[in-house]
């Protein structure tokens, strides 16, 4: 059910003409974070943060639709939830190394 969900909403963002544009920004922003993350590879390491993840899902479900706001709804609703049990830590820790 959540599969077709998402078709759905990935068929009427293709519709209005900005899957294109969704994916591009999408891209960006994964050769950002990809791009940062081997630059600070020494010290810091990538750690998953379920509010990031959310929130660059949200552009796919940015739609006039009741189901899109339900989506959005449970998208921002898992964001909030991830801020409010880890707290807003950024998206790299520090992983000093070791030396013996």
């Amino acid at each position: 059910a959540i599969g077709a969900v998402l078709v759905h909403q990935v068929r009427l963002t293709y519709k209005a003409g900005e899957l294109e544009r969704v994916f591009v920004g999408l891209a960006l922003v994964g050769v950002s974070v990809a791009g940062v993350s081997l630059a600070i590879s020494a010290r810091y390491h990538l750690q998953f943060r379920a509010y990031a993840l959310c929130t660059t899902l949200i552009p796919l479900v940015a739609h006039d639709r009741h189901i899109s706001s339900v989506l959005q709804g449970i998208l921002i609703g898992l964001a909030m939830e991830d801020i409010g049990r880890n707290g807003p830590r950024s998206l790299w820790s520090y992983s000093p190394s070791v030396h013996y």
